[in-house]
């Protein structure tokens, strides 16, 4: 194990020294009171199918390689601008002298 702390990221590889499982990072998580916990996928199949995600505390894993795969980042664009609807012809819903 390392003596100075690795960030982990999206894309890189890892393993896990005590079960020996190593694959690419896929997810980080940080719950409430700050653990933060990863999900490694394994490249490799068993069986012809792929291994399920396995999620370990971050402090546990050992960084191989970083950035193996370069993570899809969204960006989010501004809000486009409001139709103004326009009347169909018909009554209005709530017109002067409506009652509940």
């Amino acid at each position: 194990m390392p003596d100075t702390f690795q960030p982990i990221g999206l894309g890189d590889r890892v393993k896990d020294p005590i079960t020996g499982f190593s694959g690419i990072v896929t997810s980080v998580t940080t719950w409430l009171h700050g653990r933060i916990r990863i999900g490694v996928q394994a490249e490799k199949l068993t069986d012809g199918k792929p291994v399920e995600d396995r999620y370990f505390d971050q402090s546990q894993l050992v960084l191989v390689k970083a950035g193996v795969h370069k993570p899809m980042v969204l960006q989010v664009g501004p809000a486009p601008e409001p139709i103004a609807r326009r009347s169909n012809g018909g009554p209005a819903r709530e017109a002067a002298g409506f009652r509940r």
